[in-house]
């Protein structure tokens, strides 16, 4: 019988250190998701009532502006500046990278090159598009009331409505 006893306590002893070890691997998971930055962690200790971003979505301010992006193609690395680039196309979770003279595909997405590029020199024109303002040669109408941009590498792209109007904004026109 207390075989039998001791059996039972082990069992929901085992039962019991599971569920606890289940809600701590819930708690792990869930910082892991969140990843507070440590300047959101400063703002959360600290007494001063700053405003704080979610985060779930950091803000935009909080990453450094890029200056150059690398790729690596094959056995090279190629380095280019941000004023070398004449748009971004997104494909996927991969954003293809297009200058001048040639064009590159990177392990990153669209979201956050625009994060991280200054918002008046690049410009998101529709979900697909994130152009270097710098490039457009002109903007000509089609149809009705849609827009093609005409960049200095030849390539035309389609603009969304409210791509349009967010271009129109940092060209001041």
């Amino acid at each position: 019988m207390a075989i039998i006893k001791k059996n039972i306590v082990v069992r929901l002893l085992l039962i019991a250190l599971w569920g606890i070890a289940y809600g701590l691997l819930k708690i792990a998971v869930r910082l892991f998701q969140v990843q507070l930055s440590k300047s959101q962690i400063a703002k959360l200790i600290s007494d001063e009532p700053d405003e704080i971003s979610s985060p779930l979505e950091p803000d935009a301010k909080a990453f450094e502006t890029l200056e150059r992006i690398t790729v690596k193609t094959g056995s090279k690395i190629d380095v280019m500046t941000i004023a070398e680039i004449v748009y971004f196309q997104a494909e996927g979770d991969y954003v293809r990278i297009f200058t001048d003279t040639s064009r590159f595909l990177k392990e990153d997405t669209l979201k956050y090159y625009q994060a991280r590029l200054p918002e008046t020199q690049f410009v998101r024109v529709h979900r697909s598009y994130l152009v270097n303002v710098t490039k457009i040669l002109r903007i000509e109408l089609y149809g009705k009331q849609n827009h093609l941009l005409v960049l200095s590498n030849g390539d035309k792209l389609k603009i969304s409505a409210s791509g349009y109007k967010r271009l129109r904004e940092v060209l001041g026109l």
